[in-house]
């Protein structure tokens, strides 16, 4: 057993050392050619190396995303590349403390049994059907968008639930009803982060994005209702898809029924903490919905719910409970967006369009219809390589923003079909977060989740030309 372990750890060291001197000969490489290039200044070199550096580290990951943030930061700033300020200037966004605000306001709802409760009466009320209680799961995960920020909090959450679920009907790993779950649970979590702005770290990212690199922005509520229509063809098609995929065996419910009911009544009543939680979950919505009316950042609501929930007297849990955060996270979307701001501060990303924007791009992208296939198109297999969603949207979004704007399209609607088709990882496990939390559970493996990735990949990028070309119109996001 131990040499068998000394063995994998050697692997793995192996593996992150050669990782590692790849992405150094790679970056000191690109270094030293952009140092000698004609027509490129050495702030937009060396910007662009350290580009090409991050994306290495965060795409394969030899050392923690945290890590690389670091590195980026402290290259950027002694390459002399921006000043401190710029390289300090996404921890100020507003983006970094909404993702921190929605990790605490999850911490707080997680110390009540509300969504436990809300899971097990759904499944102890249609225990009696499997189809029906997939699809019940898979629509539920779509609410829990609108309370749960990011999706990987919501596949971390329901995750117990299913397993319960398969375990009680006796489903085997290699069983349809087994497969159905799980990949369910992860594509269910994936789309569920298209109609809420706050269902992904990412769609935050990009938002953030298009506000620096334009004068336009994304309201809450100009997100959700432009997603709308096609979150509900896909909330839709997907479940029947896999349904056809993976038909579930006929087994015998009676005994899961029983399960689920008594799990659900075992919670009782309401509490008075549940009470003040759907409240304080209510008024957060709310106050999203209505930020073209009142005018503060969505990060205010979730600020605001924070301070609710743990101010004494008033709040249900304690302020220790939920202050649990994972600072990997924060200092890569700070990071993310000091790299982005960078890449302007230091002109790389001009240097990277004109080198992009060919005639053949141009002329490309000056047909609405062959621009919106030709991103979505690119989006997916740039997501195939740069997993770390929030690493390809700090990467790509910029560059789509400024050929959109060179070839005169709408930077909003580019934009947001950029980050929408980065959420469709439906194919690899190492595409979402959602993915590889179920993946890591073992009952499931890669191929299980190819080929209805495949196909509900394909209808997904379908079902956005339509609704972009019909439903978009009426905001004037075409073309």
């Amino acid at each position: 057993m131990k040499s068998g372990h000394k063995s994998l750890t050697d692997s793995v060291i192996t593996r992150q050392n050669v990782i590692l001197f790849i992405a150094a000969v790679m970056f000191i490489g690109s270094l030293i050619y952009t140092g000698i290039a004609p027509g490129v200044s050495w702030t937009a070199g060396s910007a662009l190396s350290i580009l090409l550096l991050g994306l290495i580290l965060w795409a394969f990951e030899p050392v923690p995303f945290g890590m690389t943030s670091m590195i980026i930061m402290v290259l950027l700033v002694m390459l002399q590349t921006v000043n401190i300020d710029v390289m300090l200037s996404g921890f100020s966004s507003p983006a970094v403390f909404l993702v921190v605000a929605g990790v605490m306001l999850v911490q707080g709802v997680g110390q009540t049994p509300l969504i436990q409760r809300i899971s097990y009466r759904l499944v102890y009320r249609l225990g009696t059907s499997l189809r029906g209680l997939f699809i019940g799961i898979f629509v539920l995960i779509q609410f829990l968008a609108f309370f749960i920020p990011t999706n990987s909090v919501r596949a971390t959450l329901l995750l117990p639930l299913a397993t319960r679920v398969v375990d009680s009907i006796g489903a085997e790993e290699t069983s349809n009803y087994n497969k159905l779950i799980m990949v369910g649970i992860a594509f269910a979590t994936n789309l569920s982060a298209v109609g809420v702005l706050t269902g992904a770290v990412s769609n935050i990212l990009a938002v953030e994005l298009l506000n620096a690199y334009t004068e336009y922005s994304i309201t809450y509520l100009q997100w959700f209702l432009y997603a709308l229509p096609l979150w509900v063809i896909l909330t839709i098609i997907i479940p029947f898809v896999l349904l056809w995929f993976y038909p579930p065996e006929e087994v015998d419910t009676e005994s899961l029924h029983e399960e689920m009911e008594a799990a659900y009544r075992e919670f009782g009543k309401l509490s008075e903490a549940e009470w003040k939680c759907i409240a304080v979950l209510i008024l957060t919505v709310v106050l999203w919905m209505l930020e073209s009316v009142h005018g503060f950042h969505p990060v205010i609501p979730a600020m605001l719910a924070v301070v609710l929930i743990t101010l004494p007297k008033v709040g249900f849990v304690n302020w220790k409970a939920v202050v649990n955060i994972n600072f990997d996270l924060i200092l890569l979307i700070g990071a993310s967006l000091s790299l982005g701001y960078a890449l302007t501060e230091s002109g790389a990303l001009d240097v990277l369009t004109d080198a992009l924007l060919t005639d053949t791009l141009v002329q490309l992208f000056s047909n609405p219809w062959v621009a919106m296939v030709a991103v979505i198109i690119i989006s997916q297999l740039y997501h195939m390589v740069v997993t770390n969603i929030s690493t390809a949207v700090v990467t790509l979004v910029p560059i789509i923003i400024t050929i959109s704007v060179e070839v005169g399209l709408n930077p909003v609607m580019m934009t947001f079909v950029t980050a929408i088709t980065l959420l469709f990882g439906f194919i690899l496990a190492i595409q979402s977060m959602p993915n590889v939390i179920i993946y890591n559970e073992g009952r499931i493996r890669q191929k299980d989740l190819v080929k209805p990735g495949i196909v509900i990949t394909i209808i997904s990028a379908i079902a956005t030309i339509l609704v972009a070309f019909t439903f978009w119109n009426i905001f004037g996001l075409w073309p």
